[in-house]
């Protein structure tokens, strides 16, 4: 088990806590959008779904942007970013230096 500095730990943590708002954003997607059509078709506020598809968009490529540019606390280049094609953002590993970046490994 590899001994980490209080700065590396205190940047997965916050690293955690991005990824948490991520799968988060993706996982109300569906029930949210659902949820705000329903109240556009019963009350008859066209505007609504608009606006819920909007704001859910800007703050997931927000967080999403944010993720991606999280520089790793081993070698300091962005953690999910090599290249301008890359379009897997589900990784536990750096893909620069290929650290494990899971709690439990670290």
């Amino acid at each position: 088990m590899v001994e980490l500095s209080q700065e590396a730990s205190k940047s997965l943590a916050q690293l955690r806590q991005w990824l948490k708002w991520r799968n988060l954003l993706l996982a109300a997607l569906l029930p949210g959008g659902l949820l705000v059509g329903w109240v556009t078709n019963v009350f008859d506020i066209r505007w609504l779904l608009l606006a819920y598809i909007s704001a859910w968009l800007v703050c997931f490529v927000i967080v999403r942007q944010r993720v991606r540019y999280w520089p790793c606390p081993f070698c300091r280049k962005p953690v999910l970013k090599k290249g301008p094609f890359q379009p897997f953002d589900f990784t536990s590993k750096c893909l620069h230096c290929h650290r494990n970046l899971k709690p439990s490994s670290v």
